[in-house]
């Protein structure tokens, strides 16, 4: 079997079966082991060729509008498991469906997983007004344009449930330019990056330079077991 995203590879060590893996995706580095693993491309370009020689026959697909590869792993008898990953409760979703279908016998463990998120996730008594942001564009320094973390996501959950309010109202990951910015009234912004952030330097410079936060964590875009981290960083942020 092959993961094709990080939440599942992660998922798959959570849930004791890592020893299933063959393969997994182009992006997944956590665990270290999982590094050591052969790559197999991602659930949008992943190499039918390959699979059909290493004799795989089960995928951990991520659904992707308009593609083909489900449809074109079945029809050469590959198995394909589809695994939601955006929201917060796709984590435990995820966790139950890898152990229905490889009866794994893992349900006290996640249970108790659920059971740390709820406790996490207990409203804070500071209601602080937030923006989150994913991206950003800067001209000679100055702050032109940004990618904010608007609803329909875990990361706008995560803070709904702290009791925090997310002050773009809009779906998605909207673009704003800075006369919309300078629009929003909010006591902090928070930078979520998986990695260093380049224009760390600029933000500390900028005119939001007391509000701002540079969260650089690897698992930041990566729901599946260490989303209790993030939470529990998220809950010290809004503290």
């Amino acid at each position: 079997m092959i993961s094709t995203l990080p939440s599942y590879t992660e998922a798959m060590y959570f849930l004791d079966a890592q020893d299933l893996l063959v393969g997994v995706s182009d992006y997944c580095n956590y665990p270290s082991d999982a590094k050591k693993l052969p790559r197999f491309g991602t659930s949008f370009e992943i190499s039918l060729e390959k699979l059909i020689k290493e004799n795989v026959n089960t995928v951990l697909l991520a659904e992707v509008q308009g593609s083909r590869i489900k449809e074109n792993l079945e029809k050469v008898g590959i198995k394909t498991i589809v695994i939601p990953y955006k929201k917060l409760a796709d984590a435990t979703a995820m966790f139950e469906t890898i152990n229905k279908n490889f009866n794994l016998d893992k349900d006290k463990q996640i249970k108790l997983f659920q059971s740390k998120m709820n406790s996490l996730l207990s409203p804070l008594k500071k209601k602080k007004k937030v923006l989150m942001v994913i991206d950003e564009k800067f001209k000679n320094s100055k702050l032109h344009e940004l990618r904010a973390i608007g609803t329909g996501n875990y990361f706008n959950e995560i803070i709904t449930r702290l009791g925090a309010t997310n002050v773009v109202s809009s779906n998605g990951y909207p673009l704003l330019d800075l006369e919309n910015l300078l629009k929003l009234k909010f006591d902090i912004l928070i930078r979520v990056s998986d990695r260093k952030i380049e224009n760390a330097k600029n933000w500390r410079s900028s005119i939001f330079k007391d509000k701002i936060y540079l969260y650089e964590k690897d698992y930041a875009v990566v729901l599946g077991p260490r989303t209790l981290n993030l939470i529990e960083d998220f809950r010290e942020i809004l503290k």
